[in-house]
């Protein structure tokens, strides 16, 4: 059965009658308690029991454009199924009102995992009338009681979020007028999108689990293109027949498209030549699942996702990594007005200092790196190093202090050394504060103690105790009198780690009061919507991965610090949501733009998305593999030991061990880049954040387990890892180092 196109004129009709009222008239797939069924003429049904959880009102679809520019739809039902050995091969053609005929054979089979189901679809072009131009197919699944967007939750990984709350208006979920949300799957970590319903928990997952991804430079445009080179599809929610998650292959963008820098008209509309003999290869899985949560839905979802995907570690020499990322600070150390510290950037591939200003955290990370070329100078030994270290420590925890406690967090040393009048986000002033803290760990390990260090951190707490919110709640910027400048309380999980570190450091049961109230008024703000959001400092409170980082990293601390395991559930679904943000799959780059600039890596694997509102990525999760191993060993989920795998190895590609990636510098890295288009492009800077994030949990897992590469802390016996990390989670790092209050 075919129905009429709503433009264009052109009417969709059924070719192979006879063939279809001699064909089977279809059957069930079943997977755990869900089962699909499949007949000639009919809807493709997922069904629980006896009722319809998600409908494909017709599964033979395409949107197909003609010499004019006028783009019309065309879809059907099957003519004909029949039983395969391993499930149901259904097929059928649609025909334009000009005589081009698209024929569609489709291969259903149910997947072990329960609720899932694999499409394999191949669409060719048997005949081609000149009159058509370019087609692209579809397909979809309409979930059932859902009938418009405010009906459902969505996910679609590092876009879309339950209800699109913290997104900009500039983003490209940010209209809530569309209609098909459709989204190039070089966007997303994984490509998949799924909706749920807010009534009873039924979800409907569409992934694209062969996503070949190709392009070509000149398709970054709004145009529209007609081209066989595309072989990325797009994926998301759709008004069509009630709410449904569909895929359309090739990927178009309507309305909300970013392509070419901005969202808006006109939609960047992505389509095949019609071409005889063309044909279309795909292969997607529908899910199903009934979920408690939106939480648990974007877990079940990305798991499978994942689990269909199992992206791969790369391998790399750790102890080569960890050396040339020390030596790049080494080598970037400079002295400006009298004033130590690191560039705010050098650009690449030259190496050429391009600003010397000094932020103590965040992205530009003087302290936490001068922490870490103390660390290395220790276990050199290089005095030198950590010489050098002690200095810039020195100079913050001599200056940056304003009489409230309040840190100041950046100082100008050109033409003339001053403060800048640059308020203090209690996210920069707890990084730099946090680095500072384990700057002093590290001279008292070593058996040099740096009490004015020490003392200018709990300052700090001090601070932080005496301006918490009846709530528990901290505001996200504050003046230098301490009066609140942004009211938002997005930071206020960001000094939970710093103040549970100085409460083990001291022993002042003060900060670790404070830290439990953060981390409440955050679980409470977070609630089960994943609303984990102003993560950084510049983009003001949209959903971003740093938020679940932080998220993740307070609410593993607050159970090692406590032992109430009801830490771990807040914990898990923070480190849920960050990973969401990976990619697991590699994105190809065409190299023949002169503006490429990433480096030629194994696989695109392991960087992540940044933010809502825009496509870049970055290797910010660097930051995050000791956490996920620990998150591991305390929930006994393999899956984040997995993840804590990926990211220690291939977010450390893009690091030039030896030279080879082409920079001036062994340990320069780039601190971000496009996957999706522009792809390849790049910012062409190294931030001092940058190699805090590489050396950060390579440091973490020597202190812990005694070595850097995660192959190595595999051989030993769970047993033994487990009492490894205890001993040192159970003082966050800071064993037996508790000085009086």
């Amino acid at each position: 059965m075919v129905h009429r196109g709503w433009l264009g004129g052109i009417v969709a009709v059924l070719a192979a009658v006879a063939a279809a009222q001699a064909s089977e008239v279809g059957g069930d797939l079943r997977s755990g308690p869900f089962s699909l069924s499949i007949s000639a003429g009919q809807p493709v049904r997922v069904m629980r029991a006896s009722a319809a959880i998600a409908t494909t009102t017709a599964p033979l679809m395409a949107d197909l454009i003609d010499a004019t520019g006028q783009i019309s739809r065309l879809s059907g039902t099957y003519a004909k199924v029949d039983r395969t050995d391993g499930g149901y091969r259904a097929s059928g053609v649609l025909e334009t009102a000009a005589g081009s005929i698209l024929e569609f054979a489709d291969e259903f089979t149910a997947v072990t995992d329960g609720g899932s189901f694999r499409l394999d679809r191949t669409v060719t072009v048997r005949h081609a009338a000149n009159a058509d131009k370019g087609f692209r197919t579809q397909f979809s699944a309409q979930l059932a009681g859902a009938k418009s967007l405010a009906d459902v939750q969505v996910f679609v990984p590092g876009m879309w979020y339950c209800d699109a709350a913290h997104v900009p208006p500039s983003g490209l979920i940010g209209d809530p007028s569309q209609q098909n949300y459709l989204i190039r799957e070089d966007r997303l970590p994984l490509p998949l999108a799924m909706i749920r319903n807010r009534s009873d928990g039924l979800a409907v997952t569409v992934i694209h689990t062969q996503p070949d991804g190709t392009t070509f430079a000149a398709e970054d445009t709004r145009a529209t293109v007609i081209d066989d080179r595309m072989q990325f599809a797009s994926l998301g929610p759709v008004q069509q027949d009630g709410t449904a998650v569909a895929l359309a292959y090739p990927g178009a963008e309507k309305d909300q498209s970013r392509i070419a820098g901005k969202p808006g008209p006109p939609a960047a509309e992505r389509f095949h030549p019609v071409r005889e003999g063309l044909s279309q290869h795909w292969q997607m899985v529908l899910h199903v699942a009934a979920t408690p949560s939106f939480d648990d839905a974007m877990r079940d979802a990305w798991q499978t996702a994942y689990d269909a995907f199992a992206p791969k570690p790369v391998a790399l020499p750790m102890p080569k990594v960890y050396a040339a990322s020390i030596d790049v600070l080494d080598h970037y150390f400079l002295e400006r007005n009298g004033i130590p510290g690191f560039p705010f950037a050098v650009t690449l591939p030259d190496g050429k200092v391009r600003d010397v200003s000094f932020q103590m955290g965040f992205v530009g990370e003087q302290i936490p790196c001068a922490a870490h070329l103390i660390a290395a100078g220790f276990k050199r030994p290089q005095a030198a190093l950590v010489k050098k270290g002690e200095r810039i420590v020195d100079f913050w925890a001599a200056n940056c202090l304003t009489p409230t406690g309040l840190p100041r967090t950046w100082y100008d040393v050109d033409p003339k050394p001053h403060w800048r009048d640059y308020k203090t986000f209690t996210r920069i002033a707890t990084d730099g504060m946090q680095g500072m803290l384990q700057a002093w760990r590290r001279m008292k390990l070593n058996g040099r103690d740096k009490p004015a260090w020490l003392a200018c951190c709990r300052k700090y707490g001090d601070w932080l105790v005496a301006h918490q919110n009846a709530d528990g709640s901290y505001f996200r910027q504050y003046a230098d009198d301490a009066k609140p400048l942004i009211d938002s309380k997005s930071a206020t999980l960001h000094p939970v780690r710093f103040l549970i570190d100085l409460f083990n450091a001291t022993g002042d049961n003060r900060y670790l009061a404070a830290a439990k109230r953060a981390g409440k008024f955050g679980q409470t703000d977070i609630g089960d919507n994943a609303n984990y959001y102003g993560g950084t400092a510049d983009n003001n409170d949209v959903k971003d991965k740093e938020a679940g980082w932080i998220a993740l990293d307070s609410f593993l601390a607050l159970y090692e610090v406590t032992a109430d395991r009801a830490w771990l559930i807040p914990a898990t679904h923070a480190a849920t949501f960050t990973e969401t943000w990976v990619y697991g799959w590699n994105v190809p780059i065409d190299r023949t733009g002169s503006k490429v600039t990433i480096p030629k890596i194994q696989t695109t694997a392991g960087m992540s998305l940044i933010a809502t509102g825009h496509s870049g990525s970055d290797v910010y999760l660097a930051f995050a593999p000791f956490a996920y191993f620990r998150l591991s060993i305390y929930s006994g989920d393999a899956h984040f030991a997995a993840m804590a795998k990926l990211l220690m190895q291939n977010t450390r590609q893009l690091v030039d061990v030896d030279g080879s990636l082409g920079y001036a510098q062994p340990g320069l890295l780039t601190e971000a880049f496009s996957l999706a288009p522009p792809r390849g492009h790049g910012v062409n800077v190294w931030l001092p954040w940058c190699t805090a994030a590489v050396l950060d949990p390579m440091q973490q897992f020597q202190d812990a387990f005694g070595a850097m590469e995660l192959d190595q802390i595999d051989q030993l016996p769970q047993a033994r890892r487990t009492e490894l990390l205890t001993t040192y989670s159970r003082r966050h790092g800071f064993p037996a180092l508790r000085s009086k209050p």
